[in-house]
Parts: C-alpha cells; structure tokens; sequence
C-alpha cells in the first residue's frame, strides 16, 4: 500500500524472510521503509542479496531497520566494533 505523506509516496514493507523478490513496490513510490526481516536466516550471502536487491529499487529515498532475523549486524557490531 501507498502511503501519501507531504507530496511523497512511501511504501513500507517487512519480513520478506528471503521473498523479496517476489515483493512488488509500486513504481510511484518515492519512499522506502523496510522494518526488518529481509532474511530468514544468518548467511552473509542472503543479506548481501537483499541489500543489492533493495538498493536497486527506484526510490528517492530507501530506510532499512534491521530485524531479529539480520543477526549478522549484531555480529558485526561484537567481533570488530562496526
């Protein structure tokens, strides 16, 4: 769903849980908003698909807020400090 917001489209979405693919962002969307969950599981290689797939996406603007399910930034964050 299209949210209209001061001259802006947003559309918001969450877990994907690895589906993202199938996702269709309408093309009018000027915003993005992913609340978290766009992997199922804790594969550097998953994630990885899906911030290339996310940055792909014609927006103006794209927000990700990680999920339980991006436990690699946790790790991250833990082993060297990010």
């Amino acid at each position: 769903m299209i949210i209209p917001y001061k001259n802006h489209k947003i559309f918001a979405f969450s877990d994907t849980h690895g589906m993202h693919s199938q996702l269709r962002i309408p093309s009018e969307a000027d915003i993005l908003i992913c609340a978290g969950d766009g992997v199922a599981g804790i594969e550097e290689q998953e994630l990885s698909d899906f911030l290339n797939w996310y940055a792909a996406q014609p927006a103006q603007l794209r927000i990700f807020v990680a999920g339980n399910h991006e436990l690699l930034f946790d790790l991250c964050q833990k082993m060297h400090n990010c």
